[in-house]
């Protein structure tokens, strides 16, 4: 009983969030700056994005994969299935209790639109849906969450902009 107490405090103490920044480089193709925060009290050494075990959500392969100093980067899946996991190379670059670390990226055919929906495989599920672990994936239990997409700049003043426009020609 105190073992599955104690992996439940462990767990518990492994949180955070990520954010992630489009950037259209090509009219097919966007560049996705990756953030991570940790909110928890245990180090993040690993960030599994787009994944959770035996699932992959990108229906594209990520390319021009880049990653914050001293962390390692992979890809992983097939077909219309990939997730990118990156790796610290050792713990003094984890991202610590309260501490934030950006300098992750990669590149897809995937618009933001669909980066930003649920997964056309697994409905129910974001594409963002992502695992945190402390050190090796699979090392501890990890911890789940969704990444949240930035709206691009030009598209919430596109939107603006269209509404705008209805507006005048109602009139």
């Amino acid at each position: 009983m105190s073992l599955l107490l104690s992996s439940g405090v462990a767990n518990a103490a492994l949180q955070g969030s990520a954010t992630v920044n489009p950037t259209q480089l090509t009219p097919t193709t966007w560049r996705y700056d990756v953030s991570i925060t940790n909110t928890g009290t245990t180090p993040i050494g690993t960030l599994w994005f787009a994944w959770i075990p035996g699932q992959n959500y990108l229906t594209s392969q990520p390319t021009s994969i880049q990653s914050a100093a001293n962390w390692t980067p992979a890809t992983f899946g097939s077909g219309s299935a990939w997730s990118v996991r990156w790796t610290a190379q050792n713990t003094n670059v984890d991202v610590n209790a309260g501490g934030s670390l950006g300098g992750f990226s990669f590149v897809s055919t995937m618009s933001p639109t669909a980066i930003s929906g649920n997964s056309p495989v697994f409905t129910t599920t974001p594409v963002t849906t992502s695992f945190f672990y402390q050190a090796a994936a699979f090392g501890d239990p990890g911890f789940r969450f969704v990444a949240s997409v930035i709206p691009a700049p030009g598209a919430a003043g596109m939107l603006a902009a269209g509404m705008l426009l209805a507006g005048r020609r109602r009139r």
